[in-house]
This record gives C-alpha cells, structure tokens and sequence, in this order.
C-alpha cells in the first residue's frame, strides 16, 4: 500500500488507483524518464526490437535498470545513506514497476512505426482527429511528447494546435502534412 500526500493528510492509496494512466506512480516515472532523453528512448527502441517479444524485452528492462541501479550503489556513486535506506526504496520502486505495461505501450509504438513504413502512396496520412487521439493518450499518460507516424509533437505544442483548429473550426478529416505544408498552424 503506497501513501500520497494531501495537504496535511496522507492517505493510503489504494491497489486499484493509477497514475496518469499507468499502473502506478514507479511505472509512469521509469517511462517517462526513458522517453525523456533521446538517447533513451532510441536505445528502448532498438532493446525492444531486438528482444522481439514484449515479456523478452520486459525481463530484460527490468534486469538492465536493476543492474543500473546495484551498479551506481556499489560503486559508491551515491551518498552513503542513499546506499542504506534509499538504496533499498530505490530497489523496492523498482520492484513495483509493471515492466510489462511499459513493454506492451512500446510494442504498441513499434507496430504503429512499422505501419507506417508499410503505408504505399495514395493511403490516407494522419488527420487532425489523429492528432487529437494521441494528444489526449499523452495528456492521460503525462507524456512530454508523442509521436504520429514519422512525425514528432510536443504534447503542449500539439494542445495549442487543437485551441487553433478548434478556434478556426479546421476539419478533424484535413491531413496533418496538408496543415504542415500549407502552414495552416
């Protein structure tokens, strides 16, 4: 049972709350701060596609960070009490990460990507209304940014593209290429 803070209350939070559309608070962060660096994110790519499978890629994720996180603690990289008392909340949060729910979003990804590889001319390119979709998955997930297709948003950028379309009462069919070629935004 994890406690949050409210205020000048704690209470227990309980084992059927989420966090931003994850499992859990531990889920969402390692999730976010792997997305966060481009570097990250491009090595969680190529680890996932390498794996092949996504319970494959979440053992090994999970192996690899847990192997990080011993690493920097043996090696002293941290204060000494981070090695005492954090060092075993920082193994217990990591315990409590769904590394299968990160594997499966970025399978999802991949497939979406190979999708998108496989489209021949004279398919349909994203839409306003596809931009919508991802952009509230990514306000529900606390995501910084997302991706469609070939294209990369920043979640707030995107947000003041809707204010705008939606402003303008723009199409939700028009093509997001179109919008970007005509700069309609």
């Amino acid at each position: 049972m994890d406690f949050i803070q409210e205020g000048e209350k704690t209470k227990k939070m309980s084992e059927d709350e989420t966090y931003r559309g994850w499992k859990n608070y531990q889920t969402w962060v390692i999730d976010h701060w792997l997305r966060y660096d481009p570097d990250s994110l491009s090595r969680l790519y190529e680890g996932a596609k390498a794996a092949g499978d996504r319970q494959t890629f979440a053992t090994s994720l999970k192996e690899a960070l847990g192997a990080e996180a011993k690493g920097m603690l043996d090696a002293g990289d941290l204060v000494p009490t981070a090695r005492g008392i954090f060092g075993d909340l920082l193994c217990h949060s990591l315990d409590s990460v769904d590394f299968e729910e990160i594997a499966d979003h970025v399978f999802e990804e991949i497939k979406g990507e190979k999708a998108e590889e496989g489209v021949s001319e004279g398919t349909e390119p994203a839409t306003l209304a596809d931009l919508r979709e991802a952009y509230n998955l990514a306000i529900e997930r606390g995501e910084d940014f997302f991706v469609i297709g070939e294209m990369k948003f920043q979640t707030f950028f995107a947000g003041y593209i809707l204010n705008f379309s939606d402003k303008y009462n723009v199409q939700d069919t028009i093509s997001l290429r179109d919008m970007i070629q005509k700069g309609e935004w």
